[in-house]
C-alpha cells in the first residue's frame, strides 16, 4: 500500500508541475512551448518567464541568478537600443508604405 501511495503523490506532482509550465507563458510570445535551444528562463527579480529566443543575450541557460532587461537594462543597453530602432523603422516603413496605398487608391 505504501508503494501506491508514493506513486500516487509522485503523479500528482508531476501532474502539478505539467499544469504549472502550462501557466508559464513566454512575456513576449505568450506560447508555453519548450523545445531544444529555446527553453523557458524565469527573472529572479520579476518573475516573468522569456524563451531563450524572445530575449536578447540568451543563447544559454544562465546559471544563478538572472535579470530580465526590464530589471536590469544596463545590462542590454546596445539590444534594447537595437530593439527600439528596428521598432521605429518597422513603424516607419509601415506608415510610408500605408501612405502611397492610400493615396493611389
Amino acid at each position: 500500500q505504501g508503494l501506491l501511495e508514493s506513486s500516487s503523490e509522485s503523479e500528482s506532482s508531476s501532474d502539478y508541475e505539467e499544469a504549472m509550465m502550462e501557466e508559464m507563458k513566454c512575456r513576449i510570445c505568450s506560447e508555453s512551448k519548450e523545445e531544444k535551444g529555446n527553453l523557458i528562463v524565469f527573472c529572479d527579480r520579476c518573475f516573468s518567464a522569456y524563451h531563450q529566443c524572445c530575449h536578447p543575450k540568451l543563447s544559454k541557460v544562465p546559471e544563478g541568478q538572472w535579470r530580465c532587461a526590464l530589471c536590469n537594462p544596463e545590462a542590454y543597453a546596445k539590444e534594447l537600443e537595437v530593439m527600439r530602432k528596428n521598432c521605429s523603422n518597422n513603424a516607419i516603413t509601415t506608415s510610408s508604405s500605408s501612405a502611397h496605398n492610400d493615396g493611389g487608391e
